[in-house]
């Protein structure tokens, strides 16, 4: 081919019409999910928490596990477990930096922890109430 031929199945005509979908009034929509007691909306709770209580961005990471773990673990927003080792590699912190981070949260007053051992897992408890944010 050469640089004198032009393809011809294409034609220009102009600037294209843009056509608007609407929506069919008989789609079904999805109904909105009700958040459980204790629970927050994410990310603006989150965020208006993190600035009250100016968390670090370790406190931050952790509580954002943690939370992703009260809703997967119980429906009460009761005592939960997690890891030591869970945490660290959902959040990629050290091990250090989980210890510093959740004295950080029990000292701010939003979580409550009973420390487990090697045979048994941490229990955690969120002290955040979706009254308060």
């Amino acid at each position: 081919m050469t640089m004198n031929a032009i393809n011809t199945n294409h034609q220009l005509s102009g600037p294209r019409k843009i056509v608007k979908k609407h929506k069919k009034p008989n789609c079904p929509t999805r109904p909105e999910k009700e958040m459980p007691d204790g629970w927050f909306s994410k990310p603006h709770g989150l965020i208006k928490l993190a600035a009250q209580k100016s968390l670090t961005k370790s406190e931050y990471i952790l509580l954002d596990i943690l939370l992703a773990a009260e809703n997967r673990r119980t429906k009460d927003g009761g005592w939960f477990y997690a890891t030591d080792e869970e945490i660290c590699s959902s959040g990629l912190l050290s091990t250090k930096t989980l210890i510093n981070a959740r004295r950080g949260l029990v000292g701010k007053g939003l979580i409550d922890v009973i420390r487990g051992n090697s045979h048994k897992a941490t229990d955690y408890k969120i002290l955040i109430k979706k009254e308060n944010y």
